[in-house]
């Protein structure tokens, strides 16, 4: 607040703390225009509206067993510098960028509040291609590496999902997709094969979905 601490101070006079006590209260009216209800709205007064909080290029440490939320121009591993992002932090932990993520036609990534990472991936296989010979009866185990373009996750990932979605839209019915554990963070993999002999008429080219969750 504007108004001085300790003021009004005990020999001084009312005139002489009339200007800072002025500024106060103009202050706070217009800190509560923006942010929060008008003192005089019923049962909602003084609640807050919307909730403001600058940008900051560095972490808070926070200390017993409280939680803390604020924004940080240059969260862990951010892809856009510059832009705040708002962060979620509990005694001890990490960084939770709650606000960064990135969505296109082959990746994505986002966090979730506990501090988990997701990510997402779009992978084509083209069984005319060497070593990806995913016939019937011959399945074919396909590893590659996850978006440069998302964070890595720091630990091995414990959750996959591999759904084969393609080429058109829906699950492709006729192969089979299993993913594998690795203790790569930064590699996924998948077993894939066709179900029966008669569903090669279905075109050698499948995109699967790989879906890893994991800890940051």
């Amino acid at each position: 607040m504007p108004y001085p601490v300790g003021n009004p101070y005990i020999n001084q006079k009312k005139s002489d703390s009339q200007t800072p006590m002025l500024q106060m209260n103009q202050t706070i009216g217009t800190v509560f225009k923006v942010d929060h209800v008008d003192f005089d709205n019923g049962g909602d007064e003084g609640k807050h509206k919307q909730l403001r909080i600058p940008g900051h290029n560095q972490g808070y440490t926070v200390s017993n067993g409280n939680i803390v939320l604020y924004t940080n121009t240059n969260p862990p591993a951010d892809f856009t510098a510059g832009t705040p992002s708002l962060i979620l932090r509990k005694t001890g932990g990490k960084e939770i960028p709650l606000t960064r993520r990135r969505k296109n036609s082959g990746d994505s990534f986002f966090y979730l509040p506990c501090g988990i990472l997701v990510k997402t991936q779009l992978i084509v296989v083209d069984n005319r291609q060497e070593g990806q010979l995913w016939t019937f009866g011959s399945g074919v185990t396909i590893n590659r590496a996850f978006s440069d373009n998302c964070p890595p996750f720091l630990t091995t990932p414990v959750i996959y999902y591999a759904i084969p979605v393609g080429p058109n839209v829906g699950i492709d019915p006729n192969v089979d997709v299993s993913a594998n554990t690795t203790t790569n963070a930064t590699t996924l993999s998948f077993n894939i094969s066709r179900r029966t002999a008669r569903d090669e008429v279905a075109g050698p080219i499948v995109v699967v979905k790989f879906v890893a969750f994991g800890v940051i």
